[in-house]
């Protein structure tokens, strides 16, 4: 009664049921190609390219590491808020793109800034940082 015959051989359903592992196994091997091609294009990139600045070029296509913004703003945050201690003492990390074209690492505390205090950068190199309108009339001792 289930028999479907077909070019006289006769099949039941379980003939066509679809073996599932099949299916597993060829949305694995498509996820393994995807990864492989994408090490092969990090790997031509590096060789082609450099691998000294490998890392900071994947940084800056994601989106970059300049966080001078966040940084004013929570100085200015501390400002409004009458933080003495978060904006006369607090040493911050300052990332930013130099007149080089190389990411640069400054640690400052918000009234260094508001100064504009000559800093350094993580190497000891002096670093220009970007001009900022941090403003504020708290007292630091």
């Amino acid at each position: 009664m289930n028999k479907i015959k077909i070019l006289g051989k006769s099949l039941s359903k379980k003939d066509f049921k679809m073996n599932k592992r099949g299916a597993e196994m060829t949305i694995g091997t498509i996820i393994i190609i995807i990864l492989a091609l994408v090490v092969l294009v990090v790997i031509i990139y590096g060789f082609t390219t450099g691998w000294t600045g490998l890392w900071d070029n994947i940084v800056n296509f994601i989106g970059g590491k300049n966080n001078v913004e966040k940084v004013i703003q929570a100085c200015q945050v501390a400002c409004t808020t009458q933080a003495n201690y978060n904006y006369c003492t607090l040493t911050r990390s300052i990332s930013f793109e130099g007149a080089d074209g190389k990411f640069k690492t400054v640690k400052a505390t918000c009234k260094q800034l508001q100064d504009r205090t000559p800093l350094t950068d993580d190497q000891g190199k002096p670093a220009t940082l970007p001009t900022t309108d941090l403003t504020c009339s708290m007292a630091c001792a």
